[in-house]
C-alpha cells in the first residue's frame, strides 16, 4: 500500500513538474510567434520601401534615356 502511495506521490511530482515545463514552453512558443509577427511585419516594409526605390529609380533612368536618345537625334539631325 505504500509503494503505491509512494509511488502516486512521485506521478504527482512528474505531472507538477511536466506541466510547469508545458506552460514555460507554451509562453516560449508566444513569444516566439509574436517576435516573427513584428519581424516579418518589418521585412514587409523594407522589402515595400525597397520597391518604391526600385520604381522610381527605373522611371529615371527611362526618363533620361529618352533625354539622351532625343538629344542624340538633335545632335545628329544638326549635321
Amino acid at each position: 500500500m505504500k509503494t503505491a502511495y509512494a509511488e502516486n506521490i512521485a506521478l504527482k511530482g512528474r505531472l507538477e513538474s511536466i506541466t510547469l515545463e508545458l506552460n514555460d514552453l507554451k509562453t516560449k512558443m508566444e513569444s516566439s510567434y509574436e517576435e516573427l509577427i513584428v519581424t516579418n511585419d518589418n521585412y514587409r516594409s523594407q522589402l515595400d520601401a525597397m520597391t518604391e526605390h526600385l520604381a522610381a529609380q527605373n522611371e529615371k533612368i527611362t526618363k533620361q534615356c529618352d533625354e539622351i536618345q532625343l538629344l542624340k537625334y538633335k545632335l545628329s539631325s544638326r549635321k
